[in-house]
């Protein structure tokens, strides 16, 4: 009797289908929503609490020297940064009631929360630059010390041409690289987010998208390379492992971050429930990962160190 019912009238019941596909992918958008929603409160109550144990422990050594209070705004970063990927999937899941309602404001509050997004990551990314590269010159100017205590018996000018010695006031401090950085990142930010504006706009061709994934990418090859050029004889405070994880974790995002782009491309124009629903499936995936850097920064150093230290 179905097959005798589509044959007679097959345009009613594909009407149908294609209105029963969306209200169900709507309600899948509305729950990948309510999932990031959920696992970003959660997170954030876990990573704060890892926080004030790692706060707790800053006077030791170990954690002195993966400076603590870079880490601070690291996470506080991370979790405005779960509030940005929350609004994002909420404009996903909202967007066919926006986009009826007014196109123009859709518009702008995608231009906005992606904007934001955009600033809190390159933020990260600079912060970790700054982070890993003051832990890097501190192991390279504590092996360079060592080292001092018995060539300087032999020849006392190797010790006068050190590099890490006589830049210790410049590129081993962080009042002096911290504003140079930061210059550097404004420049980043201020490209990535008006490339993003005028692609939101129509101003510029999907494609452009790359020049905002290069512009990410430029920092964790920086993180690579300042973690192979890391000691590893003397990493007893296991600064190595963290540098790893972390630069993993962002090369990750930067893969979800290309995936993001095609889907958002293909999703931005017309109403896709079908690309929506992968759009934030990728934005969820993006917040565990947000969510595993801070654990990486917090519980992972105050488990390690309890574990090799004791408690």
């Amino acid at each position: 009797s179905t097959l005798a019912l589509e044959q007679s009238n097959p345009n009613t019941i594909q009407h149908t289908r294609s209105m029963d596909t969306p209200h169900t992918q709507m309600w899948l958008c509305l729950l990948l929503f309510l999932l990031s929603l959920v696992s970003a409160t959660s997170g954030s109550i876990y990573i704060v609490r890892q926080l004030r144990l790692l706060q707790g422990i800053c006077r030791l050594t170990v954690i002195r020297k993966r400076y603590p209070d870079i880490t601070n705004v690291v996470v506080y970063i991370s979790l405005f940064c779960f509030v940005t990927v929350c609004l994002q999937t909420a404009l996903i899941a909202y967007k066919q009631q926006l986009i009826l309602a007014t196109t123009s404001l859709y518009t702008a509050l995608r231009i906005v929360c992606s904007s934001l997004n955009l600033v809190c990551f390159q933020c990260l990314l600079y912060l970790q630059v700054l982070r890993f590269w003051l832990m890097y010159f501190d192991v390279r100017y504590t092996i360079s010390s060592l080292e001092r205590e018995w060539t300087v018996y032999l020849d006392l000018s190797q010790t006068q041409k050190n590099w890490f010695f006589s830049n210790i006031e410049t590129y081993g401090s962080i009042r002096w690289l911290l504003p140079r950085l930061a210059g550097v990142c404004f420049a980043s930010t201020t490209v990535c987010v008006a490339t993003n504006t005028l692609i939101t706009l129509a101003l510029l061709p999907t494609y452009a998208d790359v020049l905002i994934l290069v512009l990410n990418l430029a920092p964790v090859l920086v993180h690579y390379r300042i973690h192979a050029q890391t000691p590893t004889f003397y990493d007893h405070y296991y600064m190595r492992d963290e540098m790893r994880s972390i630069t993993h974790l962002f090369l990750v995002y930067l893969v979800l971050e290309m995936a993001r782009v095609v889907t958002k491309s293909k999703a931005s124009a017309t109403i896709s429930m079908d690309m929506d629903v992968v759009h934030s499936l990728l934005l969820c995936v993006e917040l565990f990962t947000i969510g595993a850097l801070c654990f990486m920064c917090t519980a992972w150093v105050v488990h390690t160190i309890s574990a090799e230290y004791g408690s």
